[in-house]
């Protein structure tokens, strides 16, 4: 016999509160809103921010329970799966009736559109107060999505088939909205069901911000990320961040000549040198793709054929071994569309090598002020690019742990793919937040200027504080560079320019006339605006006036079209 101690949640189930003796009474339109959203950002971490993903495969009102402030927890992960793919055929055909989607009980057919159908359901049962099959006359049953599908059909039905107990208590266009994702969710075909993702970013703008809604412009005091003292990543393992067991660069490197294959758990794999040799043919300079300091990057191309790039780094100083071992520890560790990929690394006599996916766009860097000079970049990829960096930037502030601070945020480490979806690189500086110690002053000194060729935060330059709003603050300058189309270097150098962006960004009528002029007259002027907003809030000299990159995320997501990534349309 087995046992399994949890977290007590006191208000049970939420099958129990829906269906069970108080009938939903306890749970108000705004409860319902904000338990729906719960659900979606726990099923965003699993299969968005799980490194192998994970499909929970038994998605139910029962298997969501609830704190005692009705905050919802998903729970029950016994037939839960990381890899369905591979285990497909393994599968034996589990789940509950009314939550299974139809093309896992046709033909087994198991993806994270599984979970997104299943959620639908809930949602369903949310709205009308039904359970998700209902027993008929004659032994029949009838599920909640056939009976709902039909009625959805028509608006002017809706509000009198909604649960009574909530009945006219909501914003009509609110229940026409999540109506509408429910919907979605529950298309008997999975490629016209939304990402999880996507369906989290529409029901965010529904919730009172108190319940954890859309954006919070006075920024509320983080616990956990923005007050705790920062640990280098450089001369700690990730494993021991928080318990700071030094592992110094001498003895990385030398397990690494040592070794065939890095046997330090959750470190990358170890390519083969004559490998990477060939792939570059032999290093070819007509391979080269970017040259910078003591870096090189090829383009290389694989035995199987797999276009990949190959950063070659001289390590000729513990500073530049310190880099590279925090770069291949970190990358070994991110699974996240937003941040660059790792195939592994390699290392021969004093040069590391590290493999990742090729990005064939180049960088951001190259794209604005290159040749070019941003002609590729319309309005809408623009902003795409700046969703996709708060993407990345959320994963690593909010949702790695222990969360990490890129410290060196800036167009050249964001990197864009032959669609020109962006992925932030190059984690040589990259620092992991750790608690507690009394290292603050001596840790301030050493992280003061590492971060220098980047935007550098005020209070970083003052007096070395280093938190997830130096990031923020990073951010703030990028997306100033796509609206203006300038370099940060030209508006920090020139006297007043940084200044005078700044106070560009408040003045309505005057910005127009200042943005690149190749994408000026292209754009709603009120969504340049907000993104004007946004940009000033991050550059605030004052870190706790800026936002959180979670609120940054949730107001730039209604900006981008649909087909780029942005809210769903409902």
């Amino acid at each position: 016999m087995r046992f399994i101690v949890y977290e007590l949640m006191p208000n049970g189930s939420l099958e129990t509160q829906l269906h069970g003796p108080s009938r939903g009474s306890s749970l108000t339109w705004d409860m319902r809103m904000k338990i729906a959203l719960d659900t979606a950002r726990g099923l965003e971490h699993l299969h968005e921010h799980c490194n192998p993903p994970v499909i929970h495969r038994d998605l139910k009102s029962s298997n969501i329970l609830l704190d005692s402030a009705f905050n919802a927890k998903l729970s029950d992960f016994g037939l839960a799966v990381t890899d369905a793919a591979q285990n497909k055929n393994n599968l034996k055909l589990s789940g509950t009736l009314g939550y299974v989607a139809p093309e896992y009980l046709l033909d087994g057919k198991l993806t994270d559109k599984s979970d997104v159908y299943a959620f639908g359901v809930v949602l369903l049962e949310l709205l009308f107060g039904r359970k998700p099959v209902e027993k008929l006359a004659r032994a029949q049953c009838q599920s909640i999505v056939t009976w709902a599908m039909p009625q959805l059909t028509d608006r002017s039905k809706l509000p009198s088939i909604v649960d009574p107990v909530i009945r006219d208590t909501m914003d009509l266009k609110h229940l026409y909205q999540v109506a509408a994702v429910a919907v979605l969710c529950v298309q008997p075909e999975p490629s016209y069901r939304p990402l999880i993702t996507d369906v989290l970013h529409s029901l965010i703008p529904l919730v009172p911000m108190e319940l954890g809604g859309t954006l919070r412009i006075h920024r509320k005091k983080k616990k956990n990320n923005s007050e705790k003292l920062l640990t280098q990543a450089d001369d700690q393992s990730l494993e021991d961040a928080e318990k700071g067991v030094a592992l110094s660069p001498s003895s990385f490197f030398a397990k690494c000549n040592s070794l065939s294959t890095l046997s330090l758990k959750g470190f990358a794999s170890f390519i083969d040198y004559k490998m990477i040799e060939k792939a570059t043919k032999n290093f070819d300079k007509i391979n080269i793709l970017d040259e910078s300091g003591f870096k090189l990057v090829y383009k290389a191309i694989l035995d199987n054929g797999t276009e990949v790039a190959v950063k070659k780094v001289f390590c000729l100083t513990k500073g530049i071994q310190r880099e590279f071992e925090n770069e291949v520890k970190l990358l070994s560790r991110f699974h996240h569309s937003n941040v660059i990929s790792s195939y592994g690394y390699s290392i021969e006599n004093e040069t590391g090598f590290v493999v990742y996916e090729l990005m064939h766009n180049g960088s951001l860097e190259t794209q604005l002020h290159g040749p070019s000079r941003g002609s590729q970049l319309s309005w809408h990829r623009r902003l795409k690019i700046a969703l996709d960096i708060a993407r990345g930037l959320q994963y690593l502030n909010e949702l790695c742990i222990p969360p990490i601070i890129h410290r060196n945020l800036k167009p050249s480490t964001i990197l864009l793919d032959s669609n020109f979806n962006a992925k932030i690189s190059d984690f040589g500086m990259a620092a992991v937040v750790a608690g507690g110690g009394g290292k603050e002053g001596g840790l301030s000194r050493s992280l003061n200027f590492l971060g220098k060729t980047g935007p550098i935060a005020p209070e970083s330059i003052l007096n070395g504080i280093l938190t997830d709003m130096s990031d923020v603050y990073a951010f703030g300058v990028i997306l100033l560079e796509l609206v203006l189309g300038r370099k940060a270097l030209e508006m920090s150098e020139v006297s007043g320019q940084e200044c005078l962006a700044r106070g560009v960004l408040t003045d309505r009528h005057v910005m127009p006339n200042f943005v690149d002029p190749v994408i000026r007259g292209t754009m709603s002027v009120n969504h340049l605006n907000q993104v004007g907003v946004i940009a000033y809030l991050c550059l605030e000299d004052e870190p706790k006036y800026r936002p959180l990159i979670t609120d940054i995320l949730n107001s730039l997501v209604p900006l981008v079209p649909v087909g780029l990534g942005g809210t769903l349309i409902v």
